[in-house]
């Protein structure tokens, strides 16, 4: 192993570290000043609690390091001497209590978990700590991370969905990330994973249900959705280890009482909302624990109401932020969704209105949908395709833990279980049943205890064996057809860096060679549209993503529009409307007719007085509703640039321009798309005392040629009107990806020139107006 592999090696462990051991002790100083030395937890529980607490404390002190501009090496090395000078003052003093006496043949289940365990860190262990190659860690989740690291703070992207979502995660992920890099980011996350295994064995000694502990851990463990999750900077696992903790932390209130518990079911049920907006369903939870526990065992409503607040205010601690930088940055609290409630540039009503239905049952067609739910059970279980991963066929037992309803844990964790399942329904991705997987694994543990003693012992070995095996990574492909998202191979080479990293990602991330060239021509002021989703965690240039983002879908209809394959977007149709002259200080036009599915798009609105046309100035006011951020496309010259209403159309919707003196017009040229139809406007005029008035129109209209040539030059320019330098799509891909032959065919035509090829990979450059009538033709690098 070479000096340069033993120093990355050095820093991934520092940054990791330093990440779990300033959590763990500002955790553990927050636990001891809530429960000074009133024994409450066993020395294990201590430790579980102190990271579980430490941190959620800790990422939202770097969100507000973020926020100042504060996100160096030097701020987080400050803040971890602070963090241990605050244990060393205030956290030395937590007392532990003794562990309950352990249960017969306890010994017996613990050594069956830990052969498990054994077994498959063996394969965990290399992929934690090789270079990260899964597609959503190297693409938005480390991206994100890279981008606010390199610009000291929040870096305010508008143009990825996913800037909007939470990332309680990622801020952690961010710490380790400063230290050492992608590998530092992705061993916090399994580190987090680890942790929910240690969680459940404390669980299952406080209560003593070793059977339910060692089983339950051992199928969450083994399941294969969760190794190559576990293993990577996703942050799944890391919700899956709040909620659990939120309901441990709930059980043990339920027989303490102890007031502190109300502050840490407030953190844990807060912190998962700040990991992922799915992790909602935590905060109604606890509410529903805590005031019915309160209300059942006291009868007293004032105090079931004041213990509510408590733990109500301290979980918006960890969720009003969130809302506050989407207002500040998505103009909405709750970016990218819900945007027909707010209104905003970055995310439409059309785009949400797409992807909640495909993340529905992964699938546009609602038919597909529908027979993709109805046979969830076998897909998440067995088949592992549409929903992008399986659980394993050990799971097709669980049913069975209905036996576990007479345990008196039984029912809290079916509870559990029933609330956790939720947000699945919302996306039916495997992994996002990983929360409620947790509950069921223990649950169907529990069912053993209705056997007796031996039997009991033989069919947990059985079932722990079956699932050990059936889901053993490089067995899967026995029984089950590739394709399935898995782990692959074991890199111990790649994860003591005797692999060169750049070796290893060549080969396991698709495009990286593409990543690799886009590092070396730009920095963070680059930008880059790419109709294939890219390993953005490996260069510093500014991503859009085609489907990502309104504006990026804006340009993408322009390129598609321009390349002849959106024809419902050529600018074919002139309508000439006409009225008697008169000055007018603002024309509206309004849209009465409606339609449940088509947007209502304008590619480009001339006006004219008797003698002139009057082209549209810099202090004219041009408004529309809805989508008014966009309605000076209609007036910018350009007729394959439109305004698009970006969700069904409707009656009164209108595009209006006031002038900041009164006009002489009798005439409007309005150029719009072939497949409006569904179209009956109506003119407004704007009197000098701000009044609208009906103008009594008379229109005629006409088709007109379409020269797609004059489109894809249009579509150039505005690219880079848009500042976009590069264009990346897939010449084998589909959807956006269709333009790309085209592309390719005769690049020069849109303004561009091919500069890299990385498979069906094509990498063109935007030339600036200048360059494009003296193209070099430079061939492509190969």
């Amino acid at each position: 192993m070479s000096w340069t592999a033993l120093q990355t090696l050095a820093s991934i462990l520092f940054g990791a570290g330093l990440t779990l051991v300033t959590a763990t002790l500002l955790g553990r100083t927050l636990l001891a000043r809530l429960f000074g030395a009133e024994p409450l937890l066993t020395r294990a529980e201590g430790w579980v609690f102190s990271l579980a607490t430490g941190a959620a404390l800790l990422s939202q002190g770097i969100f507000f390091l973020c926020a100042l501009g504060l996100v160096y090496e030097g701020t987080f090395l400050l803040v971890s001497a602070a963090v241990v000078g605050v244990w060393w003052r205030w956290g030395r003093g937590l007392s532990a209590c003794p562990p309950p006496r352990p249960e017969q043949d306890a010994r017996t289940w613990w050594v069956l978990l830990t052969a498990v365990a054994a077994a498959y860190a063996y394969i965990y262990v290399p992929h934690a700590l090789a270079p990260e190659i899964q597609a959503d860690a190297v693409g938005y989740h480390l991206g994100l991370v890279g981008h606010t690291y390199r610009a000291h703070g929040f870096p305010g992207i508008t143009t990825n969905i996913y800037a909007f979502l939470s990332q309680g995660a990622e801020m952690l992920f961010l710490f380790a990330y400063a230290f050492g890099h992608h590998t530092a980011a992705k061993l916090c996350h399994f580190s987090l994973f680890v942790a929910t295994l240690i969680a459940m064995v404390t669980f299952a000694r406080r209560y003593r249900v070793a059977r339910a502990g060692a089983v339950g851990a051992g199928l969450y463990l083994c399941a294969p959705v969760v190794g190559p999750v576990a293993t990577s900077a996703y942050n799944d696992c890391a919700l899956v280890f709040f909620a659990f903790m939120a309901f441990y932390g709930a059980m043990i209130w339920w027989r303490q009482r102890q007031p502190g518990w109300l502050i840490l079911l407030g953190i844990f049920g807060g912190f998962c909302f700040s990991i992922k907006y799915t992790g909602v369903f935590a905060i109604p939870m606890l509410l529903a624990v805590v005031g019915w526990g309160t209300w059942r065992r006291l009868g007293d409503g004032h105090k079931a109401l004041r213990r509510l607040v408590l733990v109500g205010l301290v979980a918006s601690f960890f969720v009003v932020q969130w809302l506050e930088q989407n207002t500040h940055h998505g103009r909405h609290p709750v970016a990218p969704f819900f945007n027909k409630h707010f209104p905003n540039p970055y995310a439409s009503v059309a785009w949400e209105k797409g992807y909640r239905s495909l993340l529905a049952g992964y699938s546009h067609d609602p038919e597909v949908r529908r027979r993709n739910l109805i046979a969830a059970p076998l897909e998440v279980t067995v088949r592992g395709i549409h929903f992008q991963g399986l659980i394993g066929p050990v799971f097709l037992l669980t049913p069975l833990l209905l036996f576990a309803w007479r345990h008196p844990l039984g029912r809290p964790l079916m509870a559990a279980t029933a609330v956790a399942v939720i947000p699945w329904f919302s996306n039916t991705g495997t992994r996002f049943l990983l929360p409620s997987l947790v509950f069921v694994s223990i649950a169907m543990g529990l069912t053993l205890y209705r056997l007796p003693r031996y039997l009991s012992l033989a069919a947990g070995c059985v079932v722990l064996a079956f699932h050990g095996a059936a889901s053993w990574p490089s067995l899967i492909p026995k029984w089950h057809p590739e394709g399935l998202w898995r782990l692959q191979g074991v890199p111990w080479a790649a994860a003591l860096r005797i692999e060169p990293e750049a070796e290893y990602l060549r080969r396991w991330v698709p495009w990286y060679r593409t990543a690799e060239f886009i590092a070396k021509q730009g920095d963070a002021e680059t930008r880059v549209l790419s109709l294939e989703p890219l390993p953005e965690a490996y260069f510093a240039a500014r991503l859009w993503v085609s489907y990502q983002g309104a504006r990026n879908e804006a340009v993408m209809r322009v390129l598609l529009a321009g390349g002849g394959l959106k024809h419902d977007s050529w600018p074919s149709r002139r309508l000439t409307a006409e009225w008697p002259a008169q000055d007018l200080s603002g024309l509206r036009i309004e849209q009465r007719g409606s339609h449940e599915t088509s947007e209502w798009s304008l590619s480009e609105i001339r006006l004219f007085g008797e003698t002139q046309e009057f082209f549209p100035q810099s202090d004219w006011k041009i408004r529309a509703w809805p989508f008014p951020w966009g309605a000076a496309r209609a007036f910018d010259g350009n007729p394959w640039t439109p305004w698009i209403t970006w969700e069904p159309v409707q009656p009164d919707t209108f595009i209006e321009a006031v002038f900041p003196q009164a006009l002489p017009l009798n005439r409007a040229i309005i150029i719009h798309p072939t497949n409006q139809h569904f179209s009956e406007f109506a003119y407004f005029g704007r009197n000098a005392h701000g009044e609208w008035r009906l103008l009594e129109a008379t229109s005629s209209e006409e088709f007109l040629p379409v020269r797609l040539a004059e489109g894809r030059a249009w579509a150039g320019q505005e690219l880079y009107r848009q500042g976009i330098e590069y264009l990346v799509g897939n010449t084998s891909g589909d959807g956006y990806n269709m333009i790309v032959p085209v592309i390719e065919s005769d690049p020069s035509a849109w303004g561009l020139t091919k500069v890299f090829e990385d498979g069906s990979l094509r990498t063109y450059r935007v030339l600036g107006p200048a360059a494009r009538s003296h193209d070099d033709g430079a061939s492509a690098q190969r």
